[in-house]
């Protein structure tokens, strides 16, 4: 079992840090292997917006981005740590995940558990910074078991110190057991399934991007909505627009509107 610790902050030893070791020193108390990464030693360029990601499968960009997603897709647990820095995360945090949109396109860690933490001076935006990695790596599969935060005046300085230790050690072993209930189940991975909601998203740009769209297909997220789709195509003119409205109206939608056109 292989843990991979990442910190978001410009301070590769600080307070981030911290709390991102004491869950690995929990998780390498019950046998897992620990790597920690600091993205300010890495090569991290900001993303272009070329779409190139999206449509021909990879960034045309050379640096340490690849290297990391390598890592993240052999680990079975990630702990990420970020601070809050102006109510949301640092610059290196947010350049390295744009630079990684294309996993939430194609998510490729399910099966994945995480921990997220998050220090801040003030007691000001943690809680964004812990919801916001939170929810970007859901996007790409990974599920949390759980998120800490924690005020730090200053370096090395936690007033609550003993607390969040505590707390940390427990998300280490719950982060090591989910892995290994996993493991024995793969109800995680058998069970993951995009909301509708982006499946329609997918089915409408396929034409645009299409390493997005050959990806889905593959993993057959999108086959329902494309049989939808072959039953009811969409309209090209205004006439077949109107035609084909009784067959999209749900009167029990609009059960008490009164509309004139």
């Amino acid at each position: 079992m292989k843990i991979l610790g990442i910190v978001g902050s410009p301070r590769n030893k600080g307070n981030t840090y911290k709390m991102v070791k004491w869950v690995l020193d929990a998780v390498e108390e019950e046998g897992a292997s620990v790597e920690n990464l600091a993205l300010s030693e890495l090569n991290i360029r900001y993303c272009k917006g070329c779409n190139k990601c999206f449509i021909e499968g990879e960034c045309p960009q050379k640096d340490d981005v690849e290297l990391i997603h390598e890592k993240m897709l052999r680990a079975d647990g990630i702990v990420f740590g970020a601070p809050s820095y102006v109510m949301h995360v640092p610059a290196q945090t947010k350049t390295f995940i744009d630079r990684s949109t294309f996993i939430i396109h194609r998510p490729q860690f399910m099966g994945k558990f995480s921990v997220i933490v998050s220090p801040s001076a003030a007691g000001l935006g943690e809680d964004i910074v812990v919801d916001y990695l939170e929810g970007v790596l859901y996007a790409m599969g990974v599920t949390s078991v759980g998120k800490l935060t924690a005020i730090a005046y200053g370096p090395g300085i936690f007033p609550d110190e003993e607390k969040v230790r505590s707390e940390a050690k427990q998300l280490g072993i719950k982060l090591v057991e989910a892995i290994k209930d996993e493991r024995k189940t793969h109800k995680v991975v058998k069970s993951y399934m995009p909301s509708e909601e982006v499946k329609q998203v997918m089915s409408r740009v396929g034409m645009y991007l299409k390493a997005d769209y050959e990806f889905w297909k593959e993993k057959g997220w999108l086959k329902e909505v494309e049989e939808k789709k072959k039953a009811h195509p969409m309209p090209e003119t205004c006439k077949e627009l109107i035609e084909g409205m009784p067959l999209v109206f749900h009167p029990e939608q609009a059960k008490g509107l009164d509309l004139i056109v």
